[in-house]
């Protein structure tokens, strides 16, 4: 029983430890991909750009604009890349800004029309932004 408080000690110093080491190992992360997406705005180059922005997603997939600034530089590159617009709609539609979601889910619609069923069926856009979706021509 004396030796309890000991061990209970070194338990929660060993969690403790590896907590410190896993939010310290989160913040490199982050101070990282945030030092890379400053990086990205000067460079002219749009498959360099894309590598760079694919690059910070894998570091830390939460990075800052990093999903939506990656979606408009595929569609610079490609103005008619389907995937792309399909992916800014969804972005768009999880921050819950419809007005964009609608507008890249016209514009896919507009470049290939089996686009509309595509997005229609699927899982990352809400009920509410594919009733929109039905009613575009």
């Amino acid at each position: 029983i004396k030796e309890l408080p000991n061990t209970i000690e070194n338990t929660v110093n060993e969690r403790l430890y590896k907590e410190i080491k896993r939010f310290d190992e989160k913040i490199c992360a982050i101070n990282e991909a945030s030092q890379k997406m400053g990086a990205v705005y000067g460079i002219k180059d749009a498959d360099q750009k894309i590598s760079l922005l694919n690059d910070i997603i894998q570091l830390y997939p939460d990075t800052y604009n990093a999903r939506i600034t990656l979606g408009y530089e595929e569609l610079r590159a490609n103005p008619s890349n389907i995937n792309a617009m399909c992916d800014l709609v969804a972005l768009y539609d999880s921050i819950g800004e419809n007005r964009n979601a609608i507008k890249y889910a016209r514009q896919a619609i507009e470049t290939d029309l089996s686009t509309k069923d595509y997005m229609l069926n699927d899982e990352r856009l809400t009920e509410d932004l594919k009733r929109k979706i039905i009613e575009i021509n």
